[in-house]
């Protein structure tokens, strides 16, 4: 990693070369830290599972809009893995990993559309790829029958993230246009 000349850090692999500025780094941290409180602090936790409902999912869909795919993918995947190895989840840190940088990147694309309609559709096709995430997860590791015991709580955790997704949508564009 270096410093080019404009104050942004550039990260050069093989496949790509990628520039982030140092306000839009920061932000990422601190929303991987507000992924992390929001998830870990706030734990409900689901009976007859080691799963928990959150509301973290509402700060990954805000973190996919206010400074897109790939950095919000990052501080979705931390954040969130790192609530479940605070909480005693630690089963679950390498699908969360996966399941929320999945999340992240699939609502940043269809946010590029713009609109509280999109961010909308986001946090639902984002609350999608959590169920069928952990409930693949569940399965390889537990079985179906503990799957399938998880599925209306997991489903309840996309709705209410999708219904606070919406709530909170005018206060995440106006921040929005604070960080740029």
């Amino acid at each position: 990693m270096k410093k080019s000349p404009c104050g942004r850090l550039t990260w050069t692999t093989e496949l790509t070369t990628m520039k982030y500025s140092i306000k839009k780094l920061a932000v990422a941290a601190l929303l991987a830290a507000i992924i992390f409180a929001v998830t870990g602090l706030l734990p409900i936790r689901i009976p007859g599972t080691t799963g928990y409902l959150n509301p973290g999912d509402t700060v990954i869909f805000a973190a996919a809009y206010l400074i897109g795919g790939p950095l919000a993918a990052a501080a979705s995947a931390v954040g969130s893995a790192l609530a479940d190895l605070a909480v005693g989840a630690a089963a679950y840190v390498p699908a969360t990993a996966v399941i929320k940088g999945a999340m992240a990147l699939l609502a940043a694309a269809i946010m590029k559309r713009g609109g509280a309609r999109a961010y909308i559709l986001a946090s639902l096709a984002g609350g999608a790829v959590m169920m069928l995430g952990y409930a693949l997860y569940e399965t390889a590791l537990f079985g179906v029958s503990y799957a399938i015991a998880g599925l209306p709580f997991n489903c309840v955790q996309w709705l209410v993230s999708a219904a606070l997704s919406a709530a909170v949508y005018g206060a995440v564009r106006r921040l929005k246009a604070i960080l740029t």
